[in-house]
């Protein structure tokens, strides 16, 4: 068994609208008076908001919200709603699903329709590796033949196990990290897309299937790793650049 020490976490939330939405809740309108109400909780203050217009293209406007104490970053556009937290405080992992779920209400009350399309939800730790080199490691995964002129460099892999991955495509990539030396850069994606027979991406029965409990995913990433040989201490909440 190979040990690993986290170093830094990120969780990062993409969703992408089917049709763009027809407004933003920027300053003056009402629905900006409900982002503010909704987001008080999690330390919302003027400080923390900033209205992006990079040219006159609607594609280019963007209204960013800094949350707890701006280790969470709401990104809201007019095709897509984004969610970026860098290593948030461990007492404060809890709180990102519930940020997610009041913006996709919000979301849904600018366009009743908001919620179609799809979404990816990625978790993300930097490990430095105590008893192993990084080349190493990937080598043995890596079925290639021995080379000077060849060095294994990334795993990919789709996971399939347990309730979590029924209806939901999962990925895994390690790659050597470029924040930390010695240091896999190790990620789960969860992506979501509307069904078949379901207009409704009914993204908020997913996320709270599945990411609810931080417990629930520990277990997930330690199972995950556990594939590699991999033991180490996990964060409280997998939160937390590559």
């Amino acid at each position: 068994m190979k040990h690993f020490r986290v170093e830094h976490g990120i969780v990062d939330f993409q969703m992408e609208f089917t049709t763009m939405l027809p407004s933003l809740p920027m300053p003056g309108t009402t629905y900006f008076s409900q982002l503010v109400k909704a987001f008080r909780p999690f330390g919302i203050n003027p400080g923390s908001i900033v209205v992006n217009r990079r040219s006159n293209s609607l594609a280019d406007t963007t209204l960013q919200v800094g949350l707890l104490n701006r280790t969470v970053n709401l990104r809201f556009g007019y095709g897509s709603f984004n969610l970026f937290a860098s290593n948030p405080p461990i007492e404060e992992g809890s709180k990102i699903v519930p940020i997610i779920e009041r913006a996709v209400v919000l979301i849904r009350a600018i366009d009743p329709d908001g919620d179609q399309g799809q979404a990816s939800f990625r978790l993300g730790l930097h490990m430095t590796l105590m008893d192993d080199t990084v080349e190493d490691f990937l080598s043995r995964y890596i079925n290639h033949p021995k080379s000077e002129m060849m060095k294994a460099d990334a795993l990919s892999f789709k996971l399939a196990f347990d309730e979590m991955s029924r209806g939901t495509d999962m990925k895994m990539v390690l790659t050597p990290s470029v924040a930390y030396p010695n240091a896999l850069f190790t990620e789960i994606t969860y992506s979501f897309k509307n069904k078949d027979d379901d207009e409704s991406l009914a993204l908020l029965t997913e996320l709270e299937k599945h990411f609810r409990d931080p417990d629930e995913l520990q277990g997930h990433f330690q199972m995950a790793l556990g594939l590699f040989d991999l033991s180490g201490d996990l964060p409280a909440d997998e939160g937390n650049n590559q």
